[in-house]
């Protein structure tokens, strides 16, 4: 499964982890879930509690919006940019 190590910004990759994993808690089960978890190392699982704490404190939509506010432009953006 998707463990979306290509993702730079860890913050995005932390998200995303926790998106796939309640997805697939929603559509397989908690058993699938688990699986999914197994395969990260203690220090991602803790950025994916850190994400998850902050979806319940803030919400899903401050979250998101901030992560869309803070994320840096990819090189190949930059240059559209300019």
């Amino acid at each position: 499964m998707e463990k979306f190590d290509h993702i730079v910004y860890e913050p995005l990759r932390n998200w995303n982890r926790c998106v796939m994993m309640f997805n697939i808690n929603e559509d397989q089960g908690i058993d699938a879930a688990s699986a999914y978890l197994k395969q990260f190392s203690k220090e991602d699982m803790s950025g994916m509690l850190d994400m998850y704490h902050r979806v319940k404190t803030l919400g899903a939509e401050e979250v998101k919006r901030q992560l869309i506010v803070s994320m840096p432009l990819q090189e190949d953006e930059e240059a559209a940019v300019e």
